[in-house]
């Protein structure tokens, strides 16, 4: 009955990720009742893909609500409007108390299951439920509440079947291993629909009380080494204009990077998580899906319709599509050793919180454009690894692309960035594998090491380039750059001193 509304909402909504897709129709699927809220499921469907599924808590008030406000309606006899739930502080409370009470819902076919964890009671303390809540300034992919310094609730907007990738990894983490560099899993809620379905729509997970993210974090960081670099000589080495705690937490992201790998890779009775190792299969699936990625982005890649300031870089890549495509082909035939394992999935400084003395590592949902059978995929804990040093790239570009350093010469900056981001970069890989003694779940000789993770690098770059073509073209030089430093090896293991590189499994 109220389709058309919600429809005029959801495309304006920043949670929505079809909007680069024609709608065709829209459905109400199915909905349940939370006292004076509802939630319904809604599918989507697009005239050129598949339909899609999207949570929206509706309320209805017949004052004007503040934020939130979806249409001005008449609903059963009165008339008011229909806002957003997740606005609404009983609607978050009513969520909590679900999980609190491990609380079953059914709505004639439907099911809502709500569970708590094993920590929720230690990370309640001596707090009680219903504790106040406040919705999340920034939103994403999905909708976050804050329950006091106590919880943090993530709403999934966009709803897949199945098991959730971060529901599996934040519980299995915190539930099975000493691994604790994360917000704890303290509980999820379930919809089971008529068609014996489940999707997670919830999950609650630990407060961390933090600085920011290591996003933040790095950036000032270069804003305040270009500042130091612009007035020294060319000859001034990198570490001179870095301050030493800086480096160290550096060494510090990599440590709990390496930490997190070696929780993962640990042998388990759970066979969506227990490392295997790197068949042919494997290999022939990273050279379809990369190569199939990559020539979809080429198709769109077109340099007379790129902006001014975008022109040569998108030039330069063009040019080197054919090494690309070698690149990319060469992974079927080296036979690299070690074990695939599930990843972070996404992982990069956004999904870091900077504690001021340590870092959290949270977001375990993955490349949202990505299906969960897809993000549950596993993969060399290396995938892992270039995506972090791919963000290194991306901050080395945030004191030009976000104009926090002005009235300089272009080519200087340029300098100095690329001077901050290997160092960066090569402090990060040094700090990982010195933090991997004894293992076994990376490639055992040095050349696969760096085939490898140039790879990933690769293939992440291209991910980018493909976002940014769609979503950020100011940020395009970023990503098409990243692809150039990867082709010209400007990062990676190869650059370390041989007779220092500690990793015990290289030959």
């Amino acid at each position: 009955m109220f389709e058309a509304q919600f429809e005029e909402y959801i495309k304006k909504c920043r949670w929505f990720g079809g909007k680069g897709k024609s709608i065709k129709d829209l459905k109400i699927k199915e909905s349940i009742s939370l006292e004076d809220f509802e939630l319904h499921k809604i599918e989507i469907f697009y005239l050129d893909s598949q339909s899609e599924l999207y949570l929206l808590p509706v309320a209805f008030s017949e004052e004007k609500p503040s934020q939130g406000i979806i249409a001005k309606v008449e609903y059963k006899g009165k008339k008011g409007f229909f806002y957003e739930a997740v606005f609404n502080q009983n609607f978050r409370r009513i969520l909590l108390k679900l999980i609190y009470n491990n609380k079953v819902i059914l709505s004639g076919e439907s099911k809502l299951s709500a569970i708590a964890g094993k920590k929720f009671k230690l990370l309640l303390k001596s707090n009680k439920i219903p504790l106040n809540s406040t919705i999340a300034q920034v939103q994403q992919s999905n909708t976050s509440f804050f329950y006091e310094n106590v919880f943090f609730l993530k709403l999934f907007r966009r709803l897949q079947q199945g098991s959730n990738p971060e529901e599996q990894m934040i519980r299995y983490l915190t539930e099975n291993t000493t691994f604790d560099k994360i917000p704890a899993f303290a509980g999820l809620i379930k919809w089971q629909s008529s068609d014996c379905e489940t999707e997670t729509i919830a999950l609650l997970q630990e407060y961390v009380k933090n600085k920011g993210d290591a996003w933040s974090y790095f950036c000032e960081n270069i804003n305040i080494f270009i500042n130091k670099a612009l007035k020294k000589s060319l000859y001034t080495q990198t570490q001179e204009l870095i301050d030493s705690e800086f480096t160290q937490n550096v060494e510090l992201l990599a440590k709990r990077t390496a930490q997190m790998h070696l929780a993962m890779a640990a042998s388990c009775d759970d066979n969506e998580i227990n490392p295997e190792p790197v068949t042919d299969d494997y290999r022939i699936y990273l050279y379809e899906s990369s190569r199939n990625l990559a020539q979809k982005v080429f198709n769109e890649l077109n340099f007379e319709n790129s902006d001014e300031f975008i022109k040569d870089d998108i030039a330069k890549v063009i040019s080197v599509k054919d090494k690309i495509f070698e690149i990319i082909e060469n992974i079927k035939q080296i036979k690299f050793a070690g074990k695939v394992i599930r990843t972070h999935g996404d992982y990069h400084l956004g999904q870091v919180l900077f504690t001021g003395d340590d870092f959290i590592i949270t977001d375990f949902e993955g490349e949202p454009t990505r299906s969960f059978i897809q993000r549950r995929k596993k993969h060399l804990a290396l995938r892992d690894i270039s995506g972090m040093i791919r963000s290194f790239h991306y901050a080395s570009y945030s004191p030009v692309l976000n104009e926090s350093i002005k009235e300089a010469d272009s080519d200087l900056i340029g300098f100095w960035t690329n001077q901050w981001y290997q160092f960066v970069s090569e402090v990060f890989l040094d700090s990982y594998f010195n933090n991997l003694s004894g293992t076994d779940f990376l490639p055992d000789a040095l050349e696969d090491l760096e085939y490898v993770l140039d790879f990933y690098m690769l293939e992440k770059a291209i991910y980018e380039l493909d976002y940014e073509l769609h979503n950020r073209p100011a940020w395009l030089i970023a990503a098409a750059n990243g692809i150039l430093h990867i082709i010209n090896k400007k990062i990676g293991i190869h650059h370390f001193n041989k007779d220092v590189f500690k990793h015990p499994i290289v030959k």
